[in-house]
This record gives structure tokens, C-alpha cells and sequence, in this order.
């Protein structure tokens, strides 16, 4: 089953400086990071590499928990095998 996307759900804009050697905040200052590169070790800092696993694991575990609920409630989507 396909469903179009008729518009957005949520929008925010963040602002980068100084490329993987420098900071990201959103425009909201609820995120605001220094940047370094994946294999420096610099305190108080992250990389892009970890910010990306952070929001594709918080998203992916959302949809699971969604398709979990919707199982339960008979909803889910079956394939016959």
C-alpha cells in the first residue's frame, strides 16, 4: 500500500560552521555541538557519523514500536507466504 505525502510534519533548520572541525545548533539552541572528526579525540565534542546513528536509531525504533502497536491492534501489514 502506498500513501502520498501530502505535507510536512515537522520542520527545523540547523546551522553548521566550520565543516566536520567546527559546531552545529539548531535554531531553536535545543541542539548545540561541537564538531571533530571521527577518529580525533577531542573532549566535548561528536561527530556528524554519531548524530546521523543517533537520529536514524531514534526513528527506526519509533517505527517498530508503531508496527508493534498496530500488529496488536490487528492492523498490521501481512504479506502471504
Amino acid at each position: 500500500m502506498t500513501v502520498p505525502l501530502t505535507g510536512s510534519l515537522y520542520r527545523t533548520t540547523a546551522h553548521a560552521l566550520g565543516g566536520r572541525s567546527g559546531s552545529v545548533r539548531t535554531d531553536d539552541g535545543r541542539l548545540d555541538v561541537r564538531l571533530a572528526p571521527p577518529r580525533k579525540k577531542v573532549p566535548d565534542t561528536t561527530n556528524p557519523e554519531q548524530l546521523f546513528a543517533a537520529g536514524f536509531a531514534a526513528c527506526f525504533a519509533s517505527a517498530l514500536a508503531r508496527q508493534r502497536t498496530a500488529d496488536a491492534a490487528g492492523r498490521g501489514h501481512r504479506r502471504d507466504r
